[in-house]
């Protein structure tokens, strides 16, 4: 998917910063437009170092401000800071969980630790709906991709390869993996069994240049914890970039 307007949605902290810079260098990279907005207080001022690119400054909830100001800029994809935890694990915090949950645009969530993205991870299944996240990863520039299909499979040891999936559904992967975009060798797909999140996030070669693409379902509770299924749970404990993109 090509990008032509990117939103980075910061503020003023160490991911926030860190996520403007990705969005700027991408920006400059892909020659795309770059609109940039925060969120703040009543009594809260905007970051000094956004002044410059005269951000749109919304009030109200982060959550729903960002998704709103996405939707009606029409923007291709929004660029937001990952959170850490004291433990330095990686994750998302309430507000990135609210937009994921509201957004009809892709979101890319950066931690402040990656600097370079390279290999794309695209979590796929077998059905057109999973497979439709496939075609529409966004054009980081050089980007390899990697799709990975996880089944379960009892009493099985996990991470082992598995056998190729029937024939119709090969059809439909072979047709989703030839319409993807990509700079370099054809996208391959990898079929793995065991836990979805656990198997998925240990096949990650290098979480250093990773970014894990998946299907996001719009709405739904907040995810206070990662027991909401397979996609909030990867978005929660990748330990590299995350893209979602809405199905």
């Amino acid at each position: 998917m090509s990008l032509t307007h990117l939103l980075a949605a910061v503020d003023d902290s160490e991911p926030g910063r860190h996520a403007f810079e990705v969005a700027r260098d991408l920006a400059a990279t892909i020659g795309a437009r770059l609109s940039v907005m925060t969120v703040v207080g009543a009594s809260e001022l905007v970051p000094q170092y956004l002044e410059p690119f005269e951000p749109f400054v919304g009030r109200g909830l982060p959550g729903i401000e960002i998704a709103r100001k996405a939707e009606r800029a029409g923007v291709d994809i929004v660029i937001l800071g990952r959170a850490q935890e004291e433990t330095c694990r990686p994750r998302v915090g309430s507000t990135a969980d609210a937009v994921v949950r509201r957004s009809r645009v892709p979101c890319f969530f950066v931690p402040s630790s990656q600097e370079e993205f390279s290999i794309a991870a695209v979590a796929v299944d077998g059905t057109e709906r999973g497979l439709s996240v496939l075609k529409s990863v966004p054009d980081l520039g050089a980007l390899g991709i990697k799709a990975v299909d996880v089944r379960m499979v009892e009493h099985e040891e996990p991470g082992a390869r598995v056998p190729g999936p029937p024939t119709a559904e090969k059809m439909r992967v072979s047709r989703a993996l030839s319409a993807a975009p990509h700079n370099g060798p054809p996208p391959s797909l990898i079929v793995m069994k065991g836990d979805p999140v656990t198997t998925l996030l240990s096949s990650l070669e290098d979480p250093s240049r990773t970014v894990l693409v998946l299907g996001a379902r719009r709405g739904g509770p907040r995810s206070a914890d990662r027991s909401s299924g397979v996609g909030r749970g990867l978005l929660y404990d990748a330990p590299c970039a995350v893209i979602t993109i809405p199905i």
